[in-house]
């Protein structure tokens, strides 16, 4: 076969592929019912030896088809009314298997793979499904919300029945996520007419892979920050090179400075050892209230005990406080000169439908209590996560309009949202307890104070050069459906950075930035990402290292030179979880930085095996109790990034060459796949085929997510076998958990 006749076979039949797709979304029937192969495995298995590199075909978006988004928003409106008429009646049933029996809108059950990733986890991710889904049917509910005039309890009632009715989550679950986010769903809907369904789709649901392609076409969700140096000829900051050194926070010793990433704590209250670790909800167990196993239930050969660990599960549950204790009081012993901790949030559990302001107030008091116990005399630099806000991911434009406010030139927006759907507190709780006022911990200054309560970012000074910038940048997160009702630079955050930035430049400082959700990943706004790597970009002599959590992944994420794809200009370390949710061991990371250059030039992540150390209590406590009591987990080095990847540093030179290295050397990428997972068994972690390689690597060069074409991924995949498989091949076939 020759390159030419291949590339023509696989374009045919990726024109069959698509023209079926199209064809049962448009509703016409798909004679025969063939079932298609997958397009990677077109590629793998049927070109050969040969390399061609496909061209990338667009998937059917409805917002290109009005008048078929509006015939399935009607079909959809006809069905629900109907079927929740039925069970009025207790006459209906819920829909045989996996979607619906009228075939004339898009099958919502796919969206079980949000509440429960392992749902379908034979099948490819359903991003079609998904993305068209969410069009109609937020379609319908923005058409009845504005036209028809439907109260929010109306909307409310038929949203929890959908979701319960396409099993797509529990009962329970379906209700209290509906009853925590239809206020705010509800007022922006009405506050925002132009808001459609299809851009709404596009960026709440993001990280799905939903194209958002009427993004471009609206300039207000298209924005940018301005032209920065202007901003920077204002007069009121032409002193900044006039710096008057300040006390050092480190005491006077030898480079390298050790810091500590403490990430993704997400610290359950509630967890009971002994409980069920898989629960009906298939979001958050471990809890005594879901029950516990039946001890008179044999378990098969090699099964796992059902009942939740004594150190923690990586099953559906999140970490006990025990954990922290543990993780604390071994950094304590083992780390004793820990110079400055980062802790870049998340310290509330997954339990996205019975969260509440109060019991969230608390989890951050006791966690953030719980480290200031164990580091009383340390810099600890805070910042919040998506599960700290109450409902869940939602941050709010800030209300506030003192006169400090306005002399610090933090944007205040006009609209006055209602009281009882704005997010300030959770500023005003954790600066309570971080905050340098009376029985503050004393971690951020008192003159940042009202710049945190605005928007949750602040600057703190580490030594005479070297300052720490902390960005919420939870105001990107896909979730958080304020960036819908304010989507330019919520906050007025990447325009103070860039004032920041360039005062540092003038000083000659080094700069650090810590956040929680990582710019440029699939989970942060394409536009907000992009603005963002424009001002490392500009500002990389600045920037020496980026701090990230979210992913709960052992990771880390390159920024290139936009003019050479092969230069790497900044790094984000993404550390990963203490929590086990789901399929890690706990685990924490400590750097070792260049206090005079401001570069990590190394990393060494820490961990413990839960699957053997709760194993070994149980063997204990069957022979002695009191033994049993008094054992305690062993913590181990699991690797030294230097020593494991045969690095002279962790650079963004050195670990560009990693990256090169691991598209040569699949062992090497092994080592690092096993790492990425922190040594969790291969039953719990995906295997990774060259797919998958290609889908990590690519994830540590992107500059942003969204991109259509990723120069810098192509760059990669031609690399490892001269194949570059199209983004929406290399998304499709990982398993992907929402909540996180």
């Amino acid at each position: 076969m020759t390159l030419l006749s291949s590339v023509l076979s696989i374009s045919s039949l990726l024109g069959v592929l698509q023209n079926t797709h199209h064809a049962l979304a448009l509703n016409i029937p798909n004679p025969g019912n063939i079932s298609f192969p997958s397009l990677e495995d077109l590629i793998y298995n049927n070109l050969g030896n040969t390399r061609p590199i496909p061209e990338e075909d667009d998937d059917f978006d409805l917002s290109e088809h009005p008048e078929e988004l509006e015939t399935q928003i009607l079909a959809m409106n006809k069905y629900l009314t109907e079927q929740m008429a039925h069970a009025q009646n207790n006459s209906f049933q819920r829909p045989p298997g996996l979607g619906n029996e009228t075939g004339k809108f898009p099958d919502l059950s796919a969206f079980k793979q949000i509440f429960n990733p392992t749902s379908l986890a034979n099948q490819h991710f359903q991003r079609s499904a998904m993305c068209s889904g969410c069009q109609v049917f937020v379609g319908l509910v923005m058409t009845r919300a504005r036209s028809n005039g439907d109260n929010m309890e109306e909307l409310s009632r038929m949203t929890s029945f959908t979701c319960s009715f396409f099993g797509l989550a529990d009962d329970e679950v379906c209700e209290g996520v509906v009853e925590r986010m239809a206020p705010t769903f509800y007022y922006i809907t009405k506050t925002r007419p132009r808001l459609k369904s299809p851009l709404f789709c596009g960026m709440v649901l993001q990280s799905l892979g939903c194209s958002g392609k009427s993004l471009s076409q609206d300039d207000e969700y298209e924005w940018t920050v301005g032209n920065i140096d202007g901003n920077m000829r204002d007069p009121k900051i032409s002193s900044v090179v006039e710096y008057k050194s300040q006390k050092s926070v480190f005491k006077e010793k030898p480079v390298p400075l050790k810091v500590l990433h403490l990430a993704d704590l997400h610290i359950d209250p509630l967890y009971k050892a002994g409980s069920t670790a898989e629960c009906d909800n298939h979001i958050l167990c471990c809890q005594e209230q879901y029950g516990y196993p039946d001890p008179n239930k044999p378990l098969p050969a090699g099964a796992r005990n059902p009942g939740a660990g004594q150190f923690g599960d990586n099953r559906t549950c999140d970490a006990p406080m025990e954990m922290l204790e543990l993780a604390l009081s071994h950094v304590q012993k083992t780390h004793p000169d820990i110079d400055v901790v980062y802790m870049t949030g998340d310290l509330v559990p997954h339990n996205i439908w019975y969260t509440n302001q109060e019991e969230n107030s608390e989890i951050i008091r006791d966690v953030s209590a719980v480290i200031r116990n164990y580091f009383p005399d340390t810099r600890v630099i805070p910042c919040l996560g998506n599960h700290e806000s109450h409902p869940v991911n939602f941050y709010s434009p800030t209300m506030r309009n003192t006169t400090e406010v306005k002399r610090l030139d933090i944007h205040r927006d006009s609209e006055i949202i209602p009281e009882d759907l704005r997010t300030d507190w959770v500023y005003d709780v954790a600066y309570e307890s971080w905050g340098s006022d009376e029985n503050g911990a004393g971690w951020i200054p008192t003159e940042e104070k009202t710049r945190f309560l605005k928007s949750g970012h602040y600057a703190i000074r580490i030594s005479d050069r070297f300052r720490v910038f902390v960005i919420n940048t939870n105001v990107c997160y896909g979730f958080n459906l304020w960036q819908l009702h304010t989507p330019k630079d919520p906050g007025g955050q990447l325009k103070w950075l860039a004032r920041e930035l360039f005062k540092s430049q003038l000083r000659n400082e080094t700069v650090h930035l810590l956040g929680h959700v990582p710019p440029g990943h699939e989970d942060c706004s394409k536009v907000w990402s992009r603005e963002f790597y424009k001002l490392i970009t500009k500002y990389k002599d600045v920037v020496k290292a980026q701090f990230y959590g979210h992913t709960h992944f052992d990771e880390f994420r390159l920024y290139h030179d936009p003019e050479n794809l092969k230069e790497a200009h900044s790094v984000q370390f993404v550390g990963p979880s203490l929590t086990p949710y789901r399929i890690h061991n706990p685990s924490y990371r400590v750097y070792s930085v260049d206090d005079t250059t401001g570069y990590v030039v190394d990393h060494e992540t820490w961990i413990y095996d839960l699957h053997k150390e709760n194993e070994e209590y149980l063997r204990l406590l069957e022979k002695d109790e009191d033994l049993a009591a008094k054992y305690k987990p062993n913590w181990y080095m699991l690797y030294r990034a230097t020593e494991a990847y045969g690095l002279p540093d962790v650079t963004p030179t050195s670990l560009r060459l990693f990256v090169d290295n691991m598209t040569k050397d699949d062992s090497l990428f092994q080592l690092f796949y096993q790492h990425y997972f922190k040594a969790s068994t291969e039953e719990d972690r995906e295997p990774c085929d060259v797919v998958c390689r290609k889908r990590v690597l690519c994830g540590i060069v992107r500059s942003y997510y969204g991109e259509k074409r990723s120069a810098e991924c192509e760059d990669v995949q031609k690399s490892i076998d001269g194949i570059v498989l199209p983004m929406k091949v290399l998304q499709r076939s990982r398993k992907r958990v929402i909540w996180l």
